[in-house]
């Protein structure tokens, strides 16, 4: 029962980062599009040649976001790192800050730590564990331990060889997880839930595209947002909203904010994400990741916290 917890507390955490990429009929998209409110440039934009259901389409599929980690793993870059932790009474008790450098050479990486500082009850025990998972979850993102080299790795979405450990088959999943959480989700006592674009979750929410400069950069925003009608039944949906920017040029992702929450018997979290891009020499990049969120699972202690951080540098 543990085991499954902490598997499920992971399948959420990670989804967090994900994208929104599924394969629906075209019935169900036209249904949304059919449905989406469109602001007056948008409406103009598709007298002139903008398809809305094109749109959706490119929502729905778009692996950029995905890529964008994942260049991550053969550039050299620096990040700093900010977070922070409080109790019911919203006090601090617990605070962490680091700079690091990440060098590669292209097919192998490692991290060298620039600074790190460590204050409250960040660690436990003679041998300074780390106490909170949230901090799990970004070791697990963002660093690198010995010197890692690249493989070969299947896409998000791709069947996932049943044969293999356990764990790694766990792992293939989180992958889909991560980069398409509008695909069906193996995460116990959630289901289907994540199916934002399914005939069963459509109706649960108001979706719209509008034009917005974001970053300085023209922008097209899909939205998706839970109706007010199903805003105090807690377990009706897990995302609240999903909003993603996409650029006018090329339909690039430049930033992703969500907000999650559900509450069951076994767990509860309530968790705002946000993911802004920076394009670096024809590659886009992870810029800035703000994370604000609780849990609370069976066999820890509740937690709140919050995290941030800020990548630049790349070479």
């Amino acid at each position: 029962m543990y085991m499954m917890q902490q598997r499920v507390f992971l399948s959420i955490m990670m989804c967090w980062l994900g994208i929104c990429a599924t394969s629906q009929d075209s019935t169900v998209t036209k249904r949304i599009a059919a449905h989406v409110y469109l602001d007056s440039v948008v409406i103009t934009a598709s007298r002139q040649g903008f398809s809305v259901e094109d749109f959706i389409q490119l929502v729905q599929k778009d692996e950029s976001l995905y890529t964008a980690f994942r260049n991550l793993r053969t550039a050299s870059y620096e990040f700093e790192t900010s977070m922070s932790f409080w109790d019911r009474q919203e006090k601090i008790k617990a605070s962490f800050q680091s700079s690091n450098k990440q060098i590669s050479d292209g097919s192998c990486r490692q991290m060298e730590v620039i600074r790190e500082n460590a204050s409250g009850d960040f660690h436990k025990g003679r041998k300074q564990k780390h106490r909170y998972y949230t901090y799990e979850l970004y070791d697990r993102v963002f660093l690198t331990h010995g010197i890692v080299c690249e493989e070969h790795r299947q896409a998000p979405g791709k069947d996932q060889d049943r044969s293999q450990p356990a764990m790694e088959s766990q792992v293939g999943e989180l992958k889909t997880l991560i980069f398409r959480p509008g695909e069906k989700s193996h995460i116990p006592l959630i289901g289907r839930k994540t199916e934002i674009f399914s005939e069963d979750m459509i109706n649960c929410y108001d979706f719209s595209i509008s034009s917005e400069e974001y970053n300085g950069k023209a922008t097209y925003v899909f939205a998706a947002k839970e109706k007010d009608m199903y805003s105090d039944r807690e377990n009706k949906t897990v995302f609240k909203e999903l909003i993603t920017y996409f650029s006018k040029d090329d339909f690039q992702v430049v930033a992703r904010k969500y907000t999650l929450s559900q509450k069951t018997a076994a767990y509860l979290f309530d968790v705002t994400m946000k993911v802004e891009l920076i394009e670096w020499q024809g590659q886009y990049f992870p810029k800035k990741v703000v994370y604000n969120g609780t849990w609370n699972i069976p066999t820890k202690k509740r937690e709140s916290g919050t995290f941030t951080v800020h990548l630049s540098q790349f070479e």
